[in-house]
């Protein structure tokens, strides 16, 4: 993920913690519970709903370490929930394609996570092969997309 060249719009976020057998909720509309990590966060409204603006803070950095996360929150082993939307903005290029996700498994010091990823515009693309890297998955620091899409064309070649 070079650049973030989206506006993330995320509605609510609902966790159910298997072994804890509970359900918490979170309006990510109070930006008082979350931490930015090179992102700017805003509370918004976007069609007609509360939401949360998220845009990249540091366009020239290539780092993929921009993210918001709950403050303070445990979670093991259970379901993540979360309505999600997302578009490249306005100043973007032709070319720009978009990130949105849900980061999970952050390490305390945000060195380390794991994140599943949509790609807006891919998914809408007419080139099948953009269409094939609309959803992607990512474990920083040791997998970054390059390195997984690398390794899935290789197992992918005809040997």
């Amino acid at each position: 993920m070079k650049k973030l060249h989206a506006i993330s719009l995320l509605l609510n976020l609902v966790i159910v913690a298997n072994a804890q057998n509970s359900k918490d909720v979170f309006s990510l509309t109070d930006t008082t519970l979350l931490v930015a990590q090179n992102v700017i966060m805003q509370a918004t409204t976007w069609r007609g709903r509360k939401s949360l603006r998220v845009i990249d803070a540091k366009t020239e950095s290539n780092t993929e370490l921009k993210f918001v996360s709950l403050a303070n929150y445990i979670f093991h082993n259970g379901v993540i929930e979360i309505t999600l939307a997302g578009q490249p903005i306005k100043q973007a290029s032709e070319a720009a394609r978009g990130f949105v996700g849900i980061a999970f498994r952050i390490s305390d010091d945000n060195s380390q996570f794991e994140c599943f990823y949509l790609r807006p515009t891919n998914g809408r693309a007419l080139d099948q092969v953009r269409r094939n890297h609309t959803a992607q998955y990512i474990s920083f620091p040791h997998y970054p997309w390059h390195k997984l899409r690398k390794s899935f064309l290789k197992n992918m070649s005809p040997t």
